[in-house]
């Protein structure tokens, strides 16, 4: 185990990091930023200085103190990072009404007759910290339904923190999530209190102001879609799928996928990010080693861009970075994809974002993919590979079915923990679904490049779409499609983890012996 943890040096670091902000959001005020920052410079010094002591060749405790002090420092900037986060979490905003220019960064999501958007406010009448995202809620009418991500709104209301609340029947607390995403408030505003206007953008950062422009390019992309003129349900599913938009995804479609088991292709991630860097890398491939570093530059920024365009989501944001790391080390031939660059994303997220920790999207994102690297390798070693070689079918089928299985080791915990749910027939679905959500994504892909090929890409999405609509609802209409209902607590939680990390550790234990003749 000991000699596992030295080739995936970056994980207990993350793993320390991430114990550190858990402590800090528990208890906030155990500890000052100054302090915590004091002590971490502290030990980072100490690891320093212990690497100069002189080497004793009967122990490694040089090696062991150097190594306990790096994880200790670790630790407390996992403590810093958060207490520092919690204590700019809301800015105070005045309890009376005021005015607020905002640019609007979100499509619309209709929740009953008000149209929700998130907002950035950009300059205010009061004395207050911007800019500030906003959840901003306009009560629906002609002029409403005009706005569109990039507008500019002036807004008469008052803004009030978000509420905590935690779903029921689930373990969701819609406040921790709100802040992780960076919110700062909500605000409400009727048909007379706002009004569309040019508003300045020079106090937003560069990144945010290139983001509002990718965002509005999402919606140009959207509104060609629109274009297509396909039926609601089939637009909603291409629009999350290839765009990140899930704003048209009605309750009982989500539902469908939810049960069946398939929820995971409706947001984007490292499936998805991989097919799109696998085609622009197709279309780049060059046999010529600076043409091929060329290419893997100009990919990365395709992936990039896509990133900013969908939204910055923390399983997207984890993809990229994955990818960046696969794009930068596959000119000198290593493995990217390993704990390693895993465990490196999230130590970079969680250093700009420590309440990311706390995400959904965060959590499964990193969830699944550990468990595909941890687990996959073993249950796909039950098949001999010469087996598999001689039988291209035969490997394609066992292939999806180790990735779908050590997936699903990785966040099933989480999603009956949040969500009280278990979807017992998410193998056969998923034998359907990624092959579709592939030529999905292939097919929007042709649909924006190959405008030539438009009628017949879109008889191909269409009928792929409704397929996969109709075969999810399908599945979820079985008998004993989910198991509902579950209650368990965030220590049951992590001992189905610990349970499930045990049987692993046997399992190789055993046939580690088995390989030595022990057994």
């Amino acid at each position: 185990m000991i000699r596992s943890l030295r080739l995936v040096p970056l994980v207990l670091p993350a793993v320390c990091m991430m114990l550190g902000i858990v402590l800090a959001r528990w208890k906030s005020d155990f500890v000052s930023v100054e302090t915590a920052a004091l002590l971490g410079l502290i030990l980072v010094v100490a690891s320093w200085g212990a690497g100069l002591v002189r080497r004793d060749s009967k122990s490694h405790f040089r090696e062991r103190l150097q190594t306990a002090l790096l994880l200790a420092s670790f630790f407390m900037l996992g403590v810093g990072l958060t207490v520092y986060r919690m204590n700019h979490l809301q800015p105070l905003w005045p309890a009376d009404a005021f005015t607020m220019e905002a640019v609007i960064a979100s499509e619309p999501v209709e929740r009953g007759k008000v149209s929700v958007y998130d907002a950035i406010v950009t300059r205010t009448s009061v004395e207050a910290d911007v800019p500030a995202l906003v959840r901003l809620k306009i009560l629906r009418d002609e002029r409403s339904k005009r706005l569109c991500v990039g507008d500019g709104v002036a807004v008469r209301s008052s803004v009030s923190p978000i509420e905590s609340f935690v779903t029921r029947g689930s373990n969701f607390d819609y406040r921790l999530f709100m802040l992780g995403r960076g919110y700062k408030g909500e605000t409400f505003a009727n048909r007379y209190s706002w009004q569309r206007r040019a508003v300045s953008l020079r106090s937003l950062s560069a990144i945010e102001r290139v983001q509002i422009r990718m965002l509005r390019l999402r919606h140009d992309l959207l509104q060609r879609y629109k274009q297509l003129k396909l039926p609601r349900d089939e637009y909603a599913v291409v629009a999350a799928m290839t765009l990140g938009d899930k704003s048209n995804i009605g309750r009982e479609l989500k539902d469908y996928y939810s049960i069946s088991g398939a929820a995971h292709i409706l947001a984007l991630s490292g499936m998805h990010l991989g097919i799109i860097y696998i085609i622009i890398s197709t279309v780049l491939r060059s046999g010529r080693r600076s043409r091929h570093v060329l290419g893997q530059l100009l990919t990365l920024a395709a992936i990039w861009t896509y990133t900013l365009m969908v939204g910055l989501s923390p399983s997207v944001l984890r993809a990229a970075v994955m990818i960046t790391i696969m794009g930068v080390v596959s000119v000198s031939g290593r493995n990217p994809m390993s704990l390693n660059s895993l465990a490196f994303a999230a130590i970079v997220m969680l250093a700009v974002n420590p309440l990311l920790l706390f995400d959904i999207s965060f959590q499964m994102s990193f969830a699944a993919v550990a468990a595909i690297l941890i687990f996959n390798p073993w249950i796909y070693g039950l098949v001999p590979l010469p087996t598999l070689f001689d039988h291209s079918v035969l490997k394609w089928f066992w292939g999806l079915t180790t990735v779908s299985l050590s997936a699903q080791l990785g966040v099933a915990p989480l999603i009956a923990y949040y969500f009280g749910r278990f979807s017992v027939y998410f193998l056969p679905t998923n034998y359907v679904v990624i092959p579709a959500a592939t030529v999905i994504l292939y097919c929007a892909f042709a649909l924006f490049c190959l405008p030539f090929l438009a009628s017949v890409v879109m008889v191909v999405l269409a009928w792929t779409v409704g397929f996969l609509n109709r075969f999810v609802a399908w599945i979820s209409g079985l008998p004993g499609a989910s198991i509902e209902g579950i209650h368990i607590g965030a220590m049951q939680t992590a001992v189905c983890y610990a349970i499930i990390v045990c049987v692993m550790l046997l399992l190789v234990h055993f046939r580690v012996l088995r390989r030595h003749g022990d057994v």
